[in-house]
């Protein structure tokens, strides 16, 4: 449960988030999978096991108290040994939460890059990439396992402290004991103690695994506070009303979209701008003034900055007052870079509104107003399609209304392609639309928002992905037809031959409207800013094109193709179910080390084991004085014996840890390799999500639960072992048995 609200909260978030500080906040695909894989994970263990650690002190607190009743001040000597113990512990997390955070930063950009060549692998496959995309996946695995390594090996050299509380401190105590009553030990006093010593390997068990999950999880709430401290932009909602976009027109304005102030990417860059702000205005004055001479009777103008053509306008949109009528369409144009789909998005409320300071400062002169009155439609540049049928793609889960429906695949072009899809509009096209040329997904994306029946539409320029005849349908049949009659349009395009036919034209240079009017106006010498102008003037230099898309943009509206066959691209999900296949157990343990790894932290476990049951023998013998040893010799053998069970603990941790972190590099590795190597069809036919979840989840399994869970595992296993010995060897005929 807390998983799943948390994954909600950062899925919210996300769509609350403009643009802008999505961009600034440098969130990358991987940050973003680690934050709802990882992080979430780590979060719901810490909210589980923080209460071991809290808990742990009144136990603690009990049993040095009884241990004190029963052996007297000797007792505090094994309580001042435990302290100890968790006081190192606490150290220990602290240092396992530091490698933690440097290999979730690693995780990061490897995840990254794996969403990266996953999302282009038909590319990355037909142009011989994957030799030194592997080598790069590679270099960034490399740089993640030694974090990764560093913290697992760090947390099984905690897990001894687990294991050496009830020895240590019994050490501690009958050694004081020793020493006060002349080396003699009473041996009611050395197992009550040594019961209640017994019952903190418990508690040393499952309070470093309070302490560790706090201090791992303190990552992944720092990252999701970052995320939830960003500034919200506009709600998921506000797209489907205009009550508070229209709050901030102005009375009377019955503008369809109004716009007004400057606009910037990143704080930074407003900053930036203000330094260049004296530059920036002297390059303007003289175009301001020979503007001012003659000034259009219908148009709005801003003069652009003196640059080159092309040049970017650095992230910021300046002195912006925008006002689009309703029922209009209105071209946008402008060299690459202008900022002509930061207008589209400064609309959305995506970019970060610029407030003016007192005497300019270079940070605009006008106070920002933004106002969307309808339902609003958007269409990207680089076209969103869903991993779903193309029927779904259109509807995006709206009724369906064939009339309508018809309608907009007819105006949209996609009868054609309809007739060559395998099932028609219930044919599947794939993770992102990898079925679809660049044209079809444009066209589908067009679909999708004239089929909203929006208000305003904003389209980025949806001409560029399709040939001449294609745009003159979308043009004459879509954008100006009858289906869009109404509705207020702004179209971003590079396609200047269609100015002419729209209602009104906005010229963007280096950030700025240059112009904003009539096309006709642009072509009255001296009415215009030259740049302006002359873009409409390479529109007249293709009037056969104009005259072809009029008279080929006749289209009837007929019925869609539905197939009665099921056509079906991408596969469901196969998992495992049952037991795990030997097969499976065997494959890891080859890639573990297989028999000598096996050998060597076997050896170490059952010599841990043999050690452990030597100190519990030894203090019997002790408590009896069956050898007849001095004190002195008594402590040194008990502590020689504690020594030994201790260092065999730490043996058996780290080799079991690094038998498994090689399972996992090695596991990695060869999945990776067969994925890269798989045919361009297991991509179309498989989502990138799913995909991920073996490089990013599964792979979280492999690094650092496994390994903790069997050495758990093995640790309890050896325990039960070597209690069942000592209960075997006390429980042994007469004459055998001990003399107590």
């Amino acid at each position: 449960m807390v998983r799943t609200a948390l994954s909600g909260l950062v899925f919210r978030k996300l769509l609350a988030l403009r643009a802008a500080d999505l961009a600034a906040a440098s969130l990358t695909s991987g940050a973003l999978q680690n934050m709802i894989v990882s992080d979430t994970r780590r979060l719901e263990e810490a909210i589980t096991y923080a209460h071991f650690a809290w808990h742990a002190v009144p136990e603690l607190a009990v049993i040095f108290a009884l241990a004190t009743v029963s052996a007297g001040l000797p007792a505090l000597a094994g309580a001042g040994v435990i302290l100890g113990l968790v006081q190192l512990s606490r150290v220990i997390a602290a240092a396992v939460g530091r490698r933690r955070r440097e290999a979730i930063r690693a995780t990061d950009v490897r995840v990254r890059l794996t969403k990266e060549v996953l999302t282009a692998a038909r590319a990355v496959k037909l142009n011989g990439w994957v030799p030194p995309l592997a080598a790069r996946l590679a270099a960034c695995r490399a740089a993640e396992a030694k974090p990764l390594r560093a913290a697992a090996q760090l947390r099984a050299s905690s897990s001894v402290l687990r294991d050496i509380p009830s020895v240590a401190a019994s050490l501690a105590v009958f050694g004081t004991i020793a020493a006060v009553n002349h080396g003699k030990l009473n041996p009611e006093h050395v197992f009550t103690v040594l019961a209640l010593y017994n019952a903190v390997i418990r508690i040393a068990a499952i309070a470093p695994m309070g302490l560790q999950s706090l201090a791992e999880s303190q990552s992944g709430m720092q990252r999701l506070a970052e995320l939830m401290l960003l500034p919200r932009g506009a709600s998921p909602a506000a797209l489907d009303g205009s009550e508070a976009d229209a709050a901030e027109g102005e009375p009377g304005d019955t503008s369809a979209v109004r716009l007004v102030g400057s606009y910037a990417w990143t704080h930074d860059s407003m900053e930036s701008e203000a330094e260049r702000a004296a530059a920036v205005t002297v390059s303007i004055n003289p175009l301001a003034a020979e503007e001012a001479e003659a000034p259009p009777a219908e148009a709005a103008e801003a003069p652009p900055a003196e640059a080159a053509e092309g040049e970017s306008t650095g992230g910021w949109l300046h002195d912006l007052d925008v006002s689009i009528q309703p029922g209009s369409l209105t071209a946008i144009v402008g060299p690459v870079g202008c900022g002509k789909s930061s207008l589209l998005l400064a609309m959305l409320n995506e970019l970060h509104p610029v407030q003016p300071q007192p005497g300019g400062g270079g940070r605009g002169r006008l106070t920002p107003r933004r106002a969307l009155r309808g339902r609003v439609a958007y269409s990207p540049q680089e076209s969103w399609v869903l991993n779903a049928t193309l029927r779904e793609n259109v509807l995006l889960r709206r009724p369906l209304d064939p009339g309508r429906y018809a309608e907009v695949l007819d105006a949209a072009a996609l009868r054609p392609d309809l007739d060559q899809l395998p099932a028609g509009d219930e044919t599947e096209v794939g993770e992102r639309g990898v079925t679809l040329s660049g044209g079809q997904r444009a066209r589908l994306s067009l679909a999708r928002a004239a089929y909203s029946a929006a208000d305003v539409y904003l389209f980025d320029d949806p001409l560029a992905a399709v040939d001449a005849s294609t745009a003159a349908h979308l043009v004459h049949n879509l954008l100006r037809g009858p289906l869009l009659a109404g509705s207020t349009r702004l179209l971003v395009t590079h396609a200047s031959q269609w100015l002419p036919l729209c209602d009104a034209v906005i010229v963007m240079a280096h950030g700025r409207v240059a112009y904003h009017g009539p096309p006709a106006a642009l072509l009255a010498p001296g009415r215009a800013p030259a740049a302006a102008a002359a873009v409409l003037r390479r529109s007249l230099d293709e009037p056969a094109v104009v005259e072809a898309a009029v008279d080929g943009a006749s289209g009837k509206a007929g019925k869609v193709k539905v197939e009665e066959k099921a056509h079906t691209l991408v596969q469901a999900e196969k998992t495992g179910e049952g037991e795990v296949t030997w097969e499976t157990y065997r494959a890891y343990y080859l890639a573990a080390g297989g028999l000598p790894t096996l050998a060597l932290v076997l050896a170490a476990y059952l010599l841990q084991a043999l050690a452990s049951l030597a100190t519990y023998l030894w203090l019997a013998w002790w408590s009896d004085n069956s050898w007849g040893l001095g004190v002195s010799t008594n402590i040194a053998v008990f502590a020689g014996l504690t020594a030994a069970s201790t260092l065999m603990s730490v043996a058996r941790a780290r080799g079991l840890t690094a038998a498994m972190l090689r399972a996992a590099s090695s596991l990695h590795d060869r999945v990776l390799e067969r994925v890269l190597r798989a045919p361009v069809s297991f991509f179309d036919a498989t989502p990138v999500g799913r995909i991920l979840n073996r490089f990013g989840k599964d792979q979280e399994v492999l690094d650092s639960e496994l390994p903790t869970a069997l050495q758990a595992c093995g640790e309890l296993f050896a325990g039960a072992l070597a209690s069942f010995a000592v209960v075997v060897r006390s429980s042994a005929p007469a004459g055998t048995s001990l003399q107590h």
